[in-house]
């Protein structure tokens, strides 16, 4: 154990709890409705921390590769936990289909190309007659992304889920329905 390579820890939020990345497992901590901590943990795909994790280009690859695989998983796993009744042993049956996750997770990705990206690129491509450098164009895009992204965070902030996620203060994020 002396003489292995220091290994950072990661993680990322989840639905009601958090993932944590180790250096052979992910652990994931969840929140039931009834206020109980679920806890689960599994073992990486020898693909994330063999050999090729060791190439340059290579390894920025997969790190990417990893962190939206384990970062889905965890979530839909999450996802999972957060509505299950506790009492039951039979995961498959209440967990949240997998269509009904690629559904959402098509739509998700769709919505926010065409919102972040799509948007802002088509009005400054409107406004080209009016723009004369090129500078000027991707400054207008940057500003509209940023504007957007702003009020973006600001609405789904008012979802009483994401006051939550923000923390904001008790008095106005928390409905006092769980523990």
């Amino acid at each position: 154990m002396a003489n292995q390579p220091t290994h950072m820890y990661g993680g990322q939020a989840v639905i009601e709890g958090v993932m944590i990345r180790g250096r052979e497992f992910f652990s994931l901590a969840v929140r039931r409705e009834d206020g109980t901590i679920e806890q689960r943990q599994e073992a990486l795909n020898p693909l994330y921390n063999g050999r090729l994790r060791r190439w340059p280009l290579v390894r920025g690859f997969l790190a990417l590769l990893e962190t939206l695989v384990l970062g889905i998983k965890s979530l839909q796993m999450s996802a999972n936990l957060a509505v299950m009744d506790p009492a039951s042993t039979n995961e498959k049956e209440e967990g949240i289909p997998a269509a009904v996750m690629a559904t959402t997770l098509a739509v998700s990705l769709i919505f926010g190309i065409s919102l972040f990206f799509l948007l802002p690129l088509g009005i400054v491509w409107a406004l080209d007659s009016v723009i004369s450098s090129d500078l000027v164009s991707e400054i207008v895009e940057g500003v509209l992304r940023l504007a957007i992204l702003v009020v973006y965070i600001s609405a789904i902030g008012l979802l009483p889920d994401v006051k939550r996620v923000f923390c904001l203060p008790r008095s106005r994020a928390y409905d006092g329905a769980r523990p």
